[in-house]
């Protein structure tokens, strides 16, 4: 990587924070503005390749999705993902990498531009599975979009071993009722019965 100034990483580092939780406190328009500004920070630095920025890239992206602007949130994810790989060249399974493949294809995904995010999303995966392992949120969320992915495609069974996974996994890092679990454990119900597999449902329903 090329030398990165310590003032500016400094700066859109403390800047990123801060937006950071004020977006996971849902109050994106303090984030947004923050966001903006640690990118900008980071942009001063011509020619450079840092993973920060990526990751910075990526928020302000992921902001920008979950306010719907998706022509605006598309070119950062782009732009995103196009800076870690070479930020992490020769280390092409590193987890940002796929965090960034993931949410670009999520973004494919509400669009439906599903042939777009299907390689995105599978790409994804491999890098979670392998760098992180099945027990980490990020791998669990991905076979989990993915196997979103395949049920809207009508690929039933290329869903099922990857939902089950899904739910298997949550089941031990939030528990058999947390919330999401029950989400993906209702997506599985919805599959059988697509699958006409109504008694296994009917038994996951009672449960």
């Amino acid at each position: 990587l090329e030398r990165v100034d310590a003032t500016h990483t400094n700066i859109a580092g403390c800047l990123n924070n801060l937006a950071l939780l004020y977006y996971t406190l849902g109050k994106y328009e303090e984030a947004q503005p923050l966001y903006e500004r640690a990118l900008a920070s980071w942009e001063q630095q011509e020619g450079i390749a840092h993973p920060d920025m990526a990751l910075s890239l990526n928020n302000l992206a992921e902001l920008y999705r979950m306010q719907e602007r998706y022509k605006e949130a598309q070119p950062l994810y782009q732009r995103a993902l196009a800076l870690s790989e070479k930020a992490w060249e020769g280390e092409d399974m590193h987890p940002d990498i796929a965090l960034i493949l993931n949410n670009l294809a999520l973004l494919y995904h509400i669009q439906g531009k599903l042939e777009e995010a299907q390689p995105l999303y599978e790409r994804a995966r491999v890098i979670f599975e392998q760098k992180l392992g099945d027990m980490h949120p990020d791998t669990v969320g991905c076979l989990s979009n993915l196997a979103n992915l395949y049920y809207v495609q009508k690929k039933y069974e290329e869903a099922e071993p990857l939902l089950k996974r899904a739910i298997s996994s949550y089941e031990q890092i939030g528990g058999a009722t947390h919330p999401y679990t029950r989400n993906l454990r209702q997506g599985y119900i919805s599959l059988l019965r697509n699958l006409g597999r109504d008694a296994e449902a009917r038994e996951l329903e009672a449960l």
